[in-house]
């Protein structure tokens, strides 16, 4: 169904699909999901709802997918309210919410996603992580936060995050880090931190020691941090 003009999913539009497992609707224009749209889709393990234009969505529209596993909703949430959309979505492992628009990630937006692995927020304006950011992802293993507008890492951010192997803040505007930003990464191999940071040292990589392979930084600034690892 991909770019097709729909405006609308009408209640059990899919109701005879039983055994569906993947469904395209990225550029369909839609506007509006009726809270039964997607009944009869129990099977369903993909949705792709990138590039629509939602101005809410129901966290009833979500109640049927039970067994969904990757769930993509690019440039299609700017407006809509996300505290409590995903909760029905048990078995989710993959979210994609690039280029959507969001400011900030409260601690309710993510409740119930005990099984994501990997969370996409790239191109957002979002300015600030905190530690409730992320509280309920104790599985997530892949971050990407890259292209947003965050200054301040707090302590703590991502201390429940001890599956994580890759986060990407690339291309954010981060000056100053907290000594225990990264406290809990004790799994990560890529950390991708391509920002104009000035007090960077190694006491801040502290614990990721064992598994860390990949080291990104702003190349304009490799040099002062080389120089002060040497001290």
């Amino acid at each position: 169904l991909q770019n097709f003009d729909l405006c609308i999913l009408e209640d059990n539009i899919f109701g005879s699909l039983v055994s569906l497992e993947s469904l395209n609707l990225e550029n369909t224009f839609l506007e509006e999901i009726e809270d039964q749209a997607f009944a009869g889709l129990g099977e369903l393990r993909e949705l792709n709802l990138t590039g629509n234009r939602f101005e809410t969505i129901s966290c009833r529209v979500f109640l049927p997918l039970k067994k969904l596993k990757k769930l993509n909703l690019t440039y299609s949430v700017r407006t809509c309210e996300l505290n409590g959309l995903f909760t029905n979505l048990v078995s989710l492992e993959s979210l994609d919410m690039s280029s959507s628009d969001l400011k900030s990630i409260g601690s309710e937006v993510f409740q119930g996603l005990d099984r994501l692995k990997e969370l996409n927020l790239r191109s957002n304006w979002i300015e600030k992580l905190d530690a409730e950011s992320f509280g309920d992802l104790k599985e997530l293993r892949e971050l990407n936060l890259s292209e947003n507008k965050i200054e301040t890492v707090e302590a703590g951010t991502f201390r429940r995050l001890a599956k994580l192997e890759e986060l990407n803040l690339n291309g954010n505007q981060i000056k100053k880090l907290e000594k225990n930003s990264f406290d809990g990464l004790v799994s990560l191999k890529k950390l991708y931190l391509a920002n104009p940071v000035e007090n960077l040292s190694l006491e801040m990589f502290k614990g990721m020691e064992p598994h860390l392979e990949c080291l990104m930084l702003d190349s304009q600034f490799e040099e002062n941090f080389e120089d002060k690892s040497r001290v």
